[in-house]
């Protein structure tokens, strides 16, 4: 176990990245700048989601967003992974994490499809303001109806005390 761990952190068979890029300076900042942006990105959209889940509390299938995050997190990290062994050939580290993010990638890709009928079987905002708009509707026909119903009583307790008043003279 130990011999393993020593050659995972032993990098003195691999030359850096940027051996392989000639050590070209416009080359290498550009896969630099490229790298750092994606993993800056990365590193943002789960923050973005952590707070999204936070403010929703109602929200359906949070450990979906949750998971998604972590997914987004991990690819993150291999883009930093990318920007270090340009100097310093940490290939079993880069490794590492790359299995790291397959793993949370399947997970998440599994996950994804499992919930999927019942996120499909959620209706959508369409059909939600649609269904609110029948609703609406019937409560005004009830209301018109109720208050149909009210005018015909008391027009009908009109008539009966009329009657009545008639009867007893």
């Amino acid at each position: 176990m130990t011999s393993f761990l020593s050659g995972f952190f032993t990098q003195k068979y691999f030359i850096p990245h940027g051996a392989c890029l000639a050590w070209d300076p416009s080359l290498m900042l550009l896969f630099i700048l490229c790298d750092s942006v994606i993993a800056i990105a990365y590193y943002t959209i789960p923050f973005a989601l952590i707070y999204f889940i936070h403010k929703r509390r109602d929200l359906a299938f949070r450990g979906i967003f949750a998971l998604t995050g972590a997914f987004i997190l991990a690819g993150g990290t291999t883009h930093v992974m990318d920007v270090v062994t340009l100097w310093y050939p940490a290939y079993w580290s880069d490794a590492a994490v790359k299995f790291i993010t397959a793993v949370v990638s399947m997970f998440t890709a599994a996950a994804m499809w499992w919930v999927m009928p019942a996120a499909l079987a959620l209706p959508s905002t369409r059909q939600l303001e649609e269904a609110n708009r029948r609703l609406q509707h019937e409560i005004g026909e009830r209301e018109r109806a109720q208050t149909a119903l009210r005018e015909a009583n008391e027009e009908l307790e009109r008539r009966v005390v009329a009657r009545t008043a008639q009867l007893e003279d």
